[in-house]
């Protein structure tokens, strides 16, 4: 059973299965989008270079993606233009921006002068993904409290405060 609820009652419920696959001759499941990820790094940096050129390595490297939804005349450039993020780390981020844009909200909200936990979830979705991530960054983790990470966490903060209400100010 994966999960359960009772029946009057309405329940949100994200499932992210991880699929695994059991490599021959072993007890070892490693995870498929990781080892798919591997595999298209390999040919991105490896396989394709030496067939093409004879040599390991391009610089740049052949991009993992590309905006292929606007047409453009020279693809050289647009191909110039990829990222090296492969979907299984884009993914990643976009999992992990949302989740962090709720908990993000709502500890900006409850700040003095704050805007709303809607108007400050409406800056934070208004960011790409890996920006909201960077912001994330920007908070230390502090297991014993210390006075320095504290001080450097509320300034922060207040940083992303300040940007939430410049967002949500008309």
């Amino acid at each position: 059973m994966v999960f359960t609820a009772p029946s009057n009652q309405v329940v949100p419920v994200a499932l992210f299965p991880t699929v695994g696959i059991k490599l021959p001759g072993t007890e070892r499941w490693p995870v498929l989008m990781k080892e798919l990820e591997e595999i298209s790094v390999w040919v991105r940096k490896h396989a394709i270079p030496r067939l093409i050129t004879g040599l390991d390595g391009l610089d740049p490297a052949i991009p993992a993606w590309y905006d292929i939804s606007v047409g453009r005349s020279d693809r050289r450039a647009a191909i110039a233009l990829g990222t090296a993020l492969s979907a299984s780390a884009r993914t990643s981020d976009r999992l992990q921006a949302a989740a962090v844009r709720v908990d993000m909200a709502s500890t900006i909200a409850a700040m003095p002068g704050a805007p709303s936990s809607a108007d400050t979830l409406a800056w934070l979705e208004s960011l790409p993904d890996s920006e909201v991530l960077d912001r994330m960054r920007e908070l230390v983790p502090s297991r014993d409290c210390a006075p320095a990470d504290m001080l450097h966490n509320w300034s922060a903060l207040e940083r992303m405060r300040d940007d939430a209400v410049a967002f949500s100010t008309p």
